[in-house]
């Protein structure tokens, strides 16, 4: 965790800053992933930003239901936090613009809404499937997008293949969404080579990397299939980096079912300079998804120049632009022959794709974010 900011956040105020609430309650957790990381960055890169230290009074959001959890907070700068719960706390609200980062929406009457969509892959027709999402997660989701759709005064989607999604399930201004692509957010520093041998018991450039939740909905299942077909198994193992998510026992009875489980190695959650360490010496990156909402081990993974593949639906091919190998997702035999085709990646295409992925910052996203936030004030 980077260092609290040291400067003087309130010798800014004046009674014409513009009051931000983020809704931050992703942050209550030791472990950040996913949405949390985008909370998370996205706050950092607001505060480092000058334009927005003198126009705009931030306090971060946490649900009173996260109290028990408390010391997870992440708490920049003192008097940062305020606990809120429903329409009664906090009892002075005193806000402009809340910012909902996640799938909470905070109904207070007063100020102006925005919400983050990130991804919407649990209502493509080609998505469902066993163990991809639950029935009642998917009615509740709707139910909040619904809700999103007829109140929020504008939306920030991470690609424009989800502004897209959204627009075909709900009738909404197109104008009001703006894309905010995510940015790399690893640390320079990274574990040593002797931290992987010890830990995963791998060295530099002999396994392949997947990182993210180990769960059916990303395709985990037919990536095993895909690598045991294509022969590499037998002199690079597969590395599946990441917490256990739905289906992880579907995934493991698999791996026995394939007779490849001493090629594979499952670390679970690993540490940001642990995964950087992961990046940096993999052979290759294999990421064929179902669907992406943006996708950020894309960035990660030609950022530290390696090569990679990608399912071809979703955000994915937008990211990526013309530098992954692309797959479908559904067919074992596209994997398969796209794995082999990933080793076999140039140094002139892994370059390209370095060069690429330099445009996904934080600084960039945390911009375009305080132009929404702007043009809402007026």
């Amino acid at each position: 965790m980077p260092q609290k900011h040291t400067w003087n956040y309130t010798q800014y105020y004046s009674t014409t800053m513009i009051k931000l609430g983020i809704e931050a309650t992703s942050l209550c957790t030791p472990n950040r992933s996913g949405i949390a990381n985008y909370t998370f960055n996205l706050i950092n890169a607001l505060l480092e930003n000058q334009e927005f230290k003198t126009e705009f009074d931030l306090k971060l959001l946490y649900k009173l239901s996260r109290y028990k959890k408390r010391n997870y907070r992440y708490l920049p700068f003192e008097d940062v936090a305020r606990w809120h719960f429903n329409q009664i706390l906090p009892l002075q609200k005193n806000t402009d613009i809340v910012h909902s980062p996640d799938s909470i929406f905070i109904d207070w009457k007063k100020p102006k809404k925005i919400v983050t969509i990130h991804d919407l892959a649990i209502y493509k027709t080609e998505n469902q499937l066993k163990d991809y999402t639950s029935a009642e997660f998917r009615a509740k989701n709707f139910a909040f997008l619904k809700r999103v759709a007829k109140e929020a005064d504008a939306i920030l989607t991470v690609s424009e293949c989800t502004k897209s999604d959204f627009l075909e399930l709900f009738d909404y201004k197109p104008e009001q969404i703006i894309v905010t692509h995510l940015g790399f957010r690893l640390p320079a520093t990274i574990a040593s080579n002797d931290t992987l041998i010890k830990r995963f018991s791998i060295s530099p450039k002999n396994y392949l990397l997947f990182a993210g939740l180990i769960s059916v909905r990303k395709n985990i299942v037919n990536l095993l299939k895909a690598y045991k077909k294509s022969g590499v198994y037998q002199e690079n193992k597969l590395v599946l980096a990441g917490s256990f998510g739905m289906g992880h026992q579907t995934i493991m009875d698999e791996i026995t079912n394939l007779g490849i489980a001493e090629h594979v190695i499952l670390p679970g959650f690993v540490s940001d300079t642990e995964l950087a360490a992961l990046y940096a010496n993999a052979k290759a990156f294999l990421f064929p998804t179902y669907y992406e909402g943006f996708g950020l081990p894309i960035v990660e993974a030609m950022t530290y120049g390696i090569p990679l593949m990608i399912g071809d639906r979703g955000a994915a091919p937008e990211i990526a632009g013309q530098h992954a190998v692309q797959v479908n997702p559904f067919d074992i035999d596209s994997i398969s022959n796209g794995i082999v085709r990933t080793i076999n990646t140039t140094e002139l295409q892994i370059a390209a794709a370095r060069a690429h992925a330099a445009q996904y910052t934080w600084n960039n996203c945390a911009q375009k974010t305080i132009k929404v936030y702007q043009s809402l004030i007026g």
